[in-house]
């Protein structure tokens, strides 16, 4: 891999374990009330979906409980203290931000959460400065896996899809990385790689650590 002009970060799951603290949530709650189909399968199927498809995966998973939408707000409220208390970046992250700053190498995020969340969870981390772009969910019209989120970012940076590198989580986010040509290096957070996620994926990589180090590998080889 050449050495790329832009970094793309998303942030649940990638820089951020948020997505960790959410599947906490719902085993507690599973385990709490005794409901074991609000736990972790129910969490992993509903990974990056929109409000309306998660509402359709409850409604499936936990189809003869009556009481599922109480269960749901017990989640919310679980998952929100998780956050509040727990919130941490990602292994790797700092020094791979240190390493993209010191090459001059440009930085964004593009995310579907939307912008006040993201904004006060990165301001909370100190990480809102160390990026030139934030593309949030609720300033898009399409979320991933359309490509729009990602064709917009490199285009406010001039750069052409090639010559940028996005780093994503979610089997949604690698897919519209695809989509919109720009190559992708999956680091899985609760959900796995599929085959479907290695055959559009550059590469994909244990933490945020092995991103630093192609990169790092590129710039020896004089890429």
């Amino acid at each position: 891999m050449k050495k790329p002009e832009l970094v793309i970060f998303d942030v649940d799951g990638l820089m951020l374990n948020t997505e960790f603290l959410w599947m906490k949530a719902h085993e507690i709650i599973a385990e709490r009330y005794g409901v074991p189909e609000v736990g972790r399968e129910m969490f992993m199927r509903s990974v990056g979906l929109t409000a309306e498809d998660f509402s359709r995966v409850a409604d499936e998973c936990m189809a003869g409980i009556e009481n599922r939408y109480e269960l749901l707000e017990y989640v919310r409220a679980e998952g929100t203290q998780l956050i509040e208390d727990r919130l941490d970046v990602m292994p790797g992250l700092l020094n791979l931000l240190s390493y993209l700053e010191t090459k001059s190498i440009s930085r964004a995020v593009a995310t579907t959460t939307f912008r006040e969340k993201t904004y006060e969870r990165l301001s909370r981390m100190n990480l809102t400065d160390r990026f030139d772009c934030i593309l949030c969910g609720d300033e898009v019209h399409r979320r991933k896996p359309d490509p729009e989120i990602y064709l917009r970012v490199i285009r406010h940076f001039s750069v052409e899809p090639q010559n940028a590198l996005v780093l994503e989580d979610s089997v949604y986010g690698v897919e519209s990385a695809y989509r919109a040509g720009i190559p992708c290096i999956m680091i899985p957070s609760v959900v796995p790689a599929s085959q479907k996620q290695r055959e559009e994926a550059f590469m994909i990589a244990e933490s945020l650590h092995d991103v630093r180090k192609l990169l790092l590998s590129a710039a020896d080889a004089g890429q």
